[in-house]
């Protein structure tokens, strides 16, 4: 059997001769929360514990414990030649783990200009302006 190798976003990207059209980069304030389980439960697995708050019982809490900054990339690239028609990918860091992902988008445009937020902002099917906002959480 053969192995498979996993072929990153910089491989593909490079392997296709996609061109950088925009890039965005920020930072973000992430909330990090602390898990209290009510004494009297601790000793429940998991999937117990999660049946009994989907039922309604308050059986742990949550608690806000600070802040985090993470730093966010977004990178639109354009492909012609590959695909019958000219195609976009967006590259961007999980901001929780930063790891890097590719996926196809539709083009989005800001004042004329090709936009990766705006890409982005599309494949959650949020506007822009709720994307770029500090609510916004990616999940």
């Amino acid at each position: 059997m053969a192995a498979l190798k996993y072929l990153g976003p910089e491989y593909v990207l490079k392997a296709s001769n996609a061109e950088l059209i925009d890039r965005s980069e920020r930072k973000k304030l992430m909330p990090i929360y602390k898990i209290r389980v009510r004494d009297e439960l601790k000793d429940l697995t998991e999937q117990a514990l999660l049946s009994l708050h989907n039922s309604g019982i308050d059986a742990y809490s949550f608690e806000l414990t600070g802040y985090k900054e993470l730093a966010m990339y977004n990178e639109l690239y354009e492909i012609k030649g590959m695909f019958p028609r000219t195609e976009y990918f967006l590259k961007y860091n999980c901001p929780s783990t930063n790891r890097e992902y590719v996926k196809c988008v539709e083009l989005q445009e800001v004042n004329g200009k090709p936009s990766a937020d705006a890409c982005q902002a599309w494949s959650f099917d949020v506007s822009l302006e709720d994307y770029l906002s500090d609510g916004f959480v990616e999940a």
